[in-house]
């Protein structure tokens, strides 16, 4: 069993949306192959991200693929 940080989370994303305007939500998670516990640490780590006003969410109509962005202008 391995220890799972939000904060290293916190950092991934931000190097991926450093690299590129927008990322993709789904594009941060391995759905076959990462564990539960990881894609919900991934999933808080973003939520944090946007509280603390570092990345924006954004999803242009229901149903669409959800970008994540660099809150800076």
């Amino acid at each position: 069993r391995s220890e799972l940080s939000v904060r290293e989370h916190m950092s991934m994303i931000l190097k991926k949306i450093s690299e590129s305007d927008f990322v993709e939500f789904s594009s941060l998670f391995d759905t076959k192959n990462d564990p539960i516990a990881k894609m919900v640490v991934c999933f808080l780590a973003i939520l944090e991200l946007c509280k603390e006003s570092m990345i924006k969410i954004n999803q242009q109509a229901p149903c669409s693929p959800i970008y994540l962005k660099s809150a800076e202008i």
